[in-house]
């Protein structure tokens, strides 16, 4: 118990140091206007929050729409990430064809596809589900392959002069190590999708909160771009607030050892 309260006294130490940088960032820039900074340009975090609450259902309603895409998309490019890196690792042939394919399109930026989805398929929600998921297929694909290979042979080979089975050895040793790996894969692709889904919604969408960021083009203030980027900010953080819960409870040899530690 005392272990893991000296743990959680080192997380909140861990934390306050970020917090009060935070903090104090924020404040200046409320007091910015004070230095001659148009609020024109740069409005200060008040006007912002202000536009968050006067404008509520506007971002809510546009929310809901990102929300829906990064969802989608998220599972889409999860489940056949998943899938291609298991055919890769257990796949001799697979291994062979797609995994060469799938390095060289690295060097193939995924927004760039976007006007090109666009004009194949319409300015629906379509196209910016196939963004998300392309941005989440290849960190999870990538992480999975590494995380199945980095098992350790010799407790593999160990287990099986036991007479271990196939299935015993990929549930006991195998996941256990793809773990760590996938879920830092989902941690990038979740990343991936909210910039994904953003970006997307700038080339072809009417609605989200990628559309309400470009609003100042037209005759709404630049708080409006502000608002709904802090919103985004905030989804972003949230996500990935949620996979390391995620992680402590699938994982929690890591907070074990931490405390050791």
């Amino acid at each position: 118990m005392s272990g893991v309260r000296e743990h959680t006294g080192s997380r909140l130490r861990e934390f306050w140091p970020p917090a009060l940088l935070l903090g104090g960032l924020v404040v200046l820039w409320e007091i910015s206007p004070s230095f001659g900074v148009l609020t024109a340009i740069v409005p200060p975090p008040s006007l912002v929050l202000k536009t968050l609450i006067d404008k509520h259902q506007v971002y809510i309603d546009n929310l809901s729409i990102t929300l829906v895409e990064i969802a989608l998309g998220f599972a889409v490019g999860f489940v056949i990430g998943l899938l291609t890196g298991l055919a890769i690792v257990y796949g001799r042939v697979a291994g062979q064809v797609l995994q060469p394919l799938i390095v060289t399109s690295q060097a193939i930026p995924v927004i760039s596809l976007a006007p090109l989805l666009v004009i194949l398929m319409g300015f629906g929600m379509e196209p910016r589900i196939v963004i998300v998921a392309l941005a989440v297929f290849f960190p999870i694909t990538l992480n999975t392959v590494a995380g199945l290979r980095s098992a350790d042979q010799e407790t593999i080979d160990l287990l099986k002069s036991y007479g271990a089975s196939r299935r015993m050895i990929f549930r006991w040793i195998e996941i256990p190590s793809a773990l760590p790996f996938v879920l830092a894969g989902v941690q990038l692709g979740l990343t991936y999708s909210v910039i994904g889904a953003v970006v997307a919604e700038w080339v072809g969408s009417g609605r989200g909160l990628g559309k309400l960021m470009l609003l100042r083009q037209s005759s709404f203030g630049v708080e409006v771009t502000y608002a709904a980027v802090a919103l985004t900010a905030v989804v972003a953080l949230v996500l990935l607030g949620g996979v390391h819960l995620v992680r402590r409870r699938l994982m929690p040899w890591e907070i074990a050892g931490r405390v050791e530690a």
